[in-house]
């Protein structure tokens, strides 16, 4: 599959799939940029339960850029989403380039 975009529009507290998983895919983040609208913490996470982040901190109006490297910054595992998970239900919003693969 080709790299293609997706919305990053998330608001509620705890898990906000981004991706959604695909059986025998795995799922390739290249870059990512977002901006929140309040204080939370943010982690990235591999389905429902294992993290491939540390919680990020995050004051009003902040925002985070990965820009595209040709290295994924986050990688799932197979059949797994790619999931935002938020500390409070915060607003979200901005975009994120990836590809599935076959694991």
């Amino acid at each position: 599959m080709p790299m293609v975009s997706a919305v990053i529009s998330a608001a509620a507290s705890g898990d906000n799939t981004l991706v959604a998983g695909e059986t025998g895919m795995k799922i390739r983040v290249f870059a990512m940029d977002f901006i929140v609208a309040g204080q939370v913490a943010i982690t990235f996470k591999d389905g429902a339960s294992t993290s491939l982040s540390g919680a990020y901190p995050m004051v009003a109006f902040a925002g985070m850029t990965k820009e595209y490297t040709g290295d994924p910054w986050f990688e799932t595992t197979s059949g797994n989403a790619f999931v935002l998970n938020l500390s409070a239900a915060i607003a979200v919003t901005g975009f994120l380039r990836y590809e599935k693969v076959p694991a």
